[in-house]
């Protein structure tokens, strides 16, 4: 009995010790998270406190920023609702210690200890703008507001003019920000003015992150630019938001562009990267820019710096979303038709999304590469202009930058491969190379660092832009495709088996020539051939078997093998096409296949082909494009 009772005895205790285990590991943090839980809150107080002292609208009665947390933290539930993801109750301490501790530039990674206490990371919204968002989400019955760039005199600056102040007396801080207002005031017609009259005004301050409030929301309002802060395109972001900015990648059309991986991301933080209406925003008929200063970067609210939470759908665009080193020509120009729209009566006849130039209305404001009227490259002392020809040419740069090229076709379009790109590496390129090869070049080109090469691309229009920036180099080699380009003059006359002399090097880079051909071979091997390609452009390249080589003709060598009788088999079955056993190289021609018959009713194609004039001279395989599509033909 005595036994029982010591077992029994034993069995309360060590289930009273697992549950204290269990307690400790779920409502007590280790000695190392708990410390750091005791910094985080205290950072997030730092926060509260900072906003009600900067931010006059949030002293008004109930619209105190108590309110709009827990306003925010309804949203927040909402939106994991809507996102299907687990209910449960949201907790900001959780969520802020679950984000990663890495620095991809952007302001969210400075701002993980106030994050989720912030509306999409860093916008210090207001009692009615954060009603009005949960009303258009689906849990309210207000009516909506446009919004993207905000519009309307309830939210711009009057006059373009915005007043702002310096809540600390560090020159070398003060100088930082004064650069970020500079660059807007380079790009825009939006003047700001130190210690400006006027009752409504910006107040930096030295908070407890990267964060402001969005448009003009009365009297002082604050602009933290907290440690970490001080770069151009943070500041440049954080006065975007005042100006009237929401992030780019709210947009309605973002599933166009990006893919949003939730399952990557930290639970609670869904509704960051919720979309907004189409009813909702006004973004003046600027198309969706990857290269917006005001986009996220592609592992915002990650739960792991590996993993990606926002991926472009195309991949070649992965290391150009999240940049902050300046803004883009899409956000300055929704600011310029927000606030300067009245400025140029006159029209120039800007191309290519160009525009009258608010601070000087005799020039067109162009996007990035493009200069005059928008119809020519941008000077620079390191490019230019070149023609794409029906010979593959190679531009070559390294050095510093920024240096623009256009690349232009005669009536057809331009094929082009990143062949290398030897910049810093980072997961948001800072030095690179660009090409703008879509229809619109008011959008952001790809960008490529690292050592980076990309596979074949046809550009959707006859022009492509090249934009070199910042130390490295880079290689790049284009073709003419369906145009009317004129092609470099021909070589002299060949002996047997030629070394074609190369073009003359263009401007800006060197260049490399190519040969062409034909191929008559059975239409089935052909077609096979093709299948093997692969390509994201549409058409490809791939190396010539042996066997197919006596098929082809080169433009200086006209004669073709003959090739064996379609009745002689092998071991292992039939032989590859072209290739005679040596037994039967003596065979008179008549043995050979003469014409469409003797195939047992196998059509023969004609196929046109080119290839790099180099690679026949070597000993390695033949790499060809198949220039159209196959026609039938006989052997004659």
């Amino acid at each position: 009995m005595r036994f029982f009772c010591s077992l029994a005895l034993l069995l309360v205790l060590g289930s009273e010790l697992i549950a204290a285990r269990h307690h400790q590991h779920f409502h007590h943090r280790p000695k190392h998270g708990h410390h750091r839980g005791r910094r985080l809150s205290a950072r997030r107080e730092q926060l509260m406190m900072d906003i009600e002292a900067s931010s006059d609208n949030h002293k008004k009665e109930g619209q105190d920023f108590g309110e709009v947390r827990e306003l925010l933290h309804k949203f927040f539930q909402l939106a994991n609702q809507r996102a299907g993801l687990p209910q449960a109750d949201f907790n900001t301490e959780v969520v802020s210690d679950a984000l990663p501790q890495f620095d991809d530039g952007t302001e969210l990674s400075k701002n993980r200890a106030v994050a989720s206490d912030l509306f999409e990371n860093d916008m210090v919204l207001t009692v009615n703008q954060i009603t009005d968002i949960i009303s258009n989400f689906g849990g309210g019955k207000r009516r909506r507001r446009k919004r993207k760039v905000i519009v309307g005199s309830t939210f711009r600056w009057g006059g373009g003019t915005v007043p702002y102040k310096f809540g600390d007396t560090d020159s070398t801080w003060q100088n930082q920000i004064r650069a970020g207002l500079n660059h807007w005031e380079t790009e825009t017609c939006i003047r700001f003015k130190e210690n400006g009259n006027g009752a409504d005004y910006m107040q930096f301050i030295k908070g407890s992150g990267c964060y402001s409030s969005v448009g003009r929301i009365g009297g002082a309002q604050q602009v933290s630019i907290g440690t970490g802060c001080e770069s151009l395109g943070i500041v440049s972001h954080e006065v975007g938001h005042t100006l009237g900015f929401w992030h780019e990648q709210s947009r309605p059309d973002r599933d166009t562009y990006i893919t949003v991986k939730s399952e990557n991301m930290v639970a609670g933080t869904a509704g960051n990267v919720a979309k907004r209406a189409a009813s909702e925003v006004n973004y003046y008929g600027t198309p969706y820019d990857v290269g917006s200063v005001m986009h996220y970067g592609p592992k915002a609210f990650t739960t792991s710096a590996s993993l990606l939470t926002l991926e472009t759908k195309d991949t070649k665009y992965r290391n150009t979303i999240g940049q902050r080193a300046h803004l883009s020509f899409v956000d300055v120009k929704q600011v310029n038709k927000a606030y300067c729209a009245s400025r140029c009566p006159n029209k120039l006849g800007c191309h290519n999304g160009g525009y009258e130039n608010p601070n000087d209305c005799n020039r067109c404001k162009c996007p990035e590469g493009l200069g005059g009227k928008c119809d020519r490259v941008q000077s620079s002392s390191c490019g230019g202009e070149l023609t794409a020809t029906n010979q593959w040419q190679t531009l070559s740069n390294s050095g510093g930058g920024p240096c623009y090229w256009r690349i232009a076709s005669d009536g057809g379009k331009v094929r082009f491969q990143v062949t290398d790109a030897n910049y810093a590496c980072s997961d948001t390129c800072v030095s690179y190379v660009e090409v703008k090869h879509n229809s619109n070049f008011q959008q952001t080109g790809f960008r490529l660092c690292c050592g980076a090469a990309g596979g074949e691309v046809l550009s959707a229009r006859e022009d492509i832009i090249v934009i070199s920036m910042n130390s490295g180099s880079f290689s790049l080699r284009y073709i003419s495709e369906g145009g009317r380009s004129p092609a470099p003059a021909p070589a002299p006359a060949p002996a047997p088996r030629p070394n074609p002399a190369p073009s003359p090097p263009r401007a800006g880079g060197t260049t490399t020539q190519q040969c062409f051909g034909r191929m008559r071979a059975p239409c089935g091997a052909i077609q096979n051939l093709r299948s093997q390609m692969s390509d994201e452009s549409g058409g490809g390249t791939i190396d010539l078997p042996e066997s197919m080589a006596p098929f082809v003709r080169f433009d200086d060598r006209l004669r073709v093998k003959r090739q064996p009788p379609p009745w002689v088999q092998f071991r292992g079955g039939p032989p590859p096409w072209g290739r005679r056993p040596p037994w039967a190289r003596g065979w008179h021609h008549r043995h050979h296949w003469r014409d469409d018959r003797n195939r047992g009713g196998d059509d023969f194609c004609l196929q046109r082909l080119s290839f790099n004039c180099e690679d026949r001279r070597s000993n390695g395989p033949l790499r060809v494009r198949f220039l159209d599509e196959p026609s039938k033909t006989r052997r004659k």
